[in-house]
């Protein structure tokens, strides 16, 4: 019985129902108490073993935590006061040959300490890397149920983050820029690796090095700092490690090191945090980094919003309770490039109708990129080895293919998607055509298209 008196306290999930399938090992449970007391916290057990005690938000009664799931069938039970949820959930890991691997890139003679004060080894930094990816695997999977136009659908992941012993020196590596670090380390993963046909990588490079800043503006942050990326394309997303020191290496530690408040020091650490200054910013926005780059694996290309765009620095405010942006108002708008710093070379972006969705989390992904995700066939575990036949007539401004396309892109020389259209999914699967509309120009742009079984047409127009 509640002791102050409160009748029918109840715990409702957000995000999770009852006997559902999750094809990803960390959880995130999101939901509140109707009719709240006093108590502000409630006790989540799994599988019979208590995991948390997670905080109820004294504003709204919402409370979150993370969870790693075992595989099989899994018992969550949530207590408030006097109040109890069971629910139950099976982790069915995908069975899907394409894959996600992700590395640790040691180069030539370096020992593979990322930079940090303590706890800077390669066995932290794999620990860390498994750690973010399985945190990113379980973001896409939660804005694809988001957004209604898919359940939850991710990637599959290859195992735990492993260490990758590169020709490249670490003195040659401080001199290349990203784009020469990308191409070295894309060649020679191909050489080495068998099979890359159906693999992805997402790789973290051992030597960033930051070397101290002028100042705190982002430019000069980013100037100070060698051997550094953050640039994906095709199979591989390359990252430099500069904020790892942030990072935790256990579940239980996320919310932790998102709330860490502790000053960066300019002078020895790299600040990379949005201009919050604080470790917590600093993991918030380099794990945005790691989702932003791995949408790019995936074939996304950049938007006007969304993680793809300006908003993949708030998985502080996806993850925790804490109204880091009410704090800090609105975060500076990252530099996405859109192609149209001059002159514009394309039409602007067009929103079609469709779902709406709330973005109360701060993180999501703009509806084009939910509907390429959910027919990609990284995410899906059935995906036929089929050949779409995907083709682009430009005299008659028609694609088409062996079967129904499901979104049209134009996207202009900066990689921005200027205008998309999405066919329904319950169109006559016979409608197999799509006529770009003769007032659009198919000038200096680039036409995407991806069909119901995930094939692709990237072709320059």
């Amino acid at each position: 019985m509640c002791l102050d008196g409160v009748d029918k306290h109840k715990i409702w999930l957000k995000n999770l129902q009852n006997n559902e399938k999750i094809p990803h090992s960390v959880l995130f449970v999101s939901g509140e108490i109707d009719h709240k007391c006093s108590r502000n916290t409630l006790s989540i057990s799994l599988n019979s073993e208590y995991r948390e005690n997670c905080k109820v938000s004294r504003e709204n009664s919402e409370f979150k935590c993370l969870l790693t799931l075992n595989v099989g069938l899994n018992r969550i039970t949530l207590n408030y006061c006097d109040c109890e949820l069971v629910i139950h959930v099976s982790h069915e890991v995908s069975v899907n040959p394409r894959t996600v691997t992700p590395l640790y890139i040691v180069v030539k003679d370096h020992d593979g300490r990322f930079q940090a004060k303590e706890r800077n080894s390669v066995a932290n930094a794999l620990a860390r890397i498994t750690l973010g990816v399985r945190i990113v695997q379980m973001i896409f999977a939660e804005n694809l149920r988001a957004s209604g136009v898919s359940g939850r659908k991710t990637f599959n992941l290859s195992g735990d983050c492993q260490p990758f012993h590169s020709e490249l020196s670490a003195e040659e590596a401080s001199r290349m820029t990203e784009n020469q670090l990308w191409s070295f380390f894309a060649r020679e993963l191909i050489e080495r690796t068998p099979d890359c046909r159906n693999r992805k990588f997402v790789a973290y490079l051992s030597c960033t090095r930051y070397r101290g800043a002028e100042d705190a503006s982002y430019e000069s942050i980013r100037a100070a700092t060698v051997a550094n990326a953050a640039l994906a394309s095709g199979g591989l997303a390359l990252l430099g490690s500069a904020c790892l020191f942030s990072w935790p290496e256990a579940v239980q530690d996320v919310r932790g090191c998102l709330e860490d408040e502790t000053r960066v020091p300019l002078a020895e650490l790299m600040d990379d945090s949005a201009y919050r200054g604080t470790f917590g910013g600093c993991f918030a926005t380099s794990l945005g980094a790691l989702l932003h780059e791995m949408g790019h694996i995936f074939d996304l290309a950049h938007c006007a919003d969304g993680v793809m765009g300006n908003d993949s620095d708030r998985l502080d405010q996806m993850l925790t309770l804490r109204d880091f942006h009410g704090r800090w108002r609105v975060l500076p708008r990252r530099r996405v490039p859109t192609g149209r710093e001059g002159v514009a070379k394309c039409t602007v972006v067009r929103r079609t109708a469709g779902c709406a969705v709330s973005h109360s989390s701060g993180v999501y992904f703009a509806e084009n990129c939910s509907v390429l995700l959910a027919s990609h066939k990284w995410f899906n575990d059935s995906a036929p080895q089929l050949d779409g036949g995907l083709a682009f007539n430009a005299a008659t401004r028609e694609i088409c293919g062996k079967y129904p396309v499901r979104l049209v892109e134009m996207r202009n020389a900066a990689g921005f998607v200027e205008r998309y259209w999405i066919i329904s999914a319950s169109a006559d699967t016979n409608h197999i055509y799509f006529m770009i509309p003769p007032h659009i120009q198919l000038m200096n742009c680039t036409l995407f298209c991806i069909d119901v079984h995930g094939n692709t047409l990237t072709q320059d127009l």
